[in-house]
């Protein structure tokens, strides 16, 4: 079975009464043909006790949580060693990862979060489509 990665650190975990970000809702119905893995991280703003490292929602699809730093304000240095947190040790995760046949990523928000995502896929050889 292919593996499809999605990363984007700012999605909440699923929780009761939440509606579920898009990303899930899109590896949701991926994984019933692919093997689906979300990078993100929880402590966005500082919210909540960090869950374990890894989240299995259903078959097929599991949430692997990057440490990271907490930050509250959008606009701030917080905000920033956030994605620069997340972005050094999204880099060391996949050191012992599986490589995927895919990744999708949003071209959207602060480019340090998605700083590792182009070398690994250089690196690795794999397949790059821009959507």
């Amino acid at each position: 079975m292919k593996t499809i990665w999605f990363v984007y650190p700012y999605g909440l975990i699923p929780r009761e009464n939440t509606q579920e970000i898009r990303y899930l809702r899109f590896s949701r119905e991926l994984s019933k043909t692919y093997n689906c893995i979300w990078w993100t991280a929880h402590f966005t703003k500082g919210f909540g006790k960090r869950p374990e490292s890894e989240i299995i929602v259903q078959d097929n699809l599991k949430i692997m949580l990057v440490p990271t730093t907490a930050y509250k304000k959008n606009i701030s240095f917080r905000r920033v060693l956030f994605e620069l947190h997340f972005s050094w040790n999204l880099r060391k995760l996949w050191k012992n990862s599986e490589k995927p046949d895919l990744i999708i990523t949003p071209g959207t928000g602060m480019i340090t979060a998605f700083r590792p995502v182009w070398p690994y896929i250089i690196e690795k050889k794999l397949k790059r489509y821009m959507i």
